[in-house]
């Protein structure tokens, strides 16, 4: 692949050996089914974003779903909600 630019020479590298990272911006053209699932992510509500993000996120990391109204283990002491003196 050549990955030089306007400034740069041209420089070819195996593809193999590349790697896109996410956010990486692409300038060309992308195919409809990448398109489809970009515009399904854009269009999604906040709601329902956050409800993905608790549902998919804390299995990985190893924590235990937590049912609508607890808190997740982090309490504060009251003493941190008052002015210092």
């Amino acid at each position: 692949m050549n990955v030089g630019n306007g400034t740069n020479k041209i420089r070819w590298y195996p593809a193999d050996r590349l790697q896109i990272v996410p956010w990486q911006p692409i300038k060309g053209k992308i195919n409809s089914l990448y398109t489809k699932d970009m515009l399904e992510i854009a269009e999604t509500k906040p709601r329902e974003s956050k409800r993905g993000i608790k549902g998919r996120s804390f299995a990985p990391l190893g924590i235990a779903p937590v049912p609508p109204g607890e808190t997740q283990g982090v309490t504060r002491p009251l003493s941190l909600l008052q002015p210092p003196n």
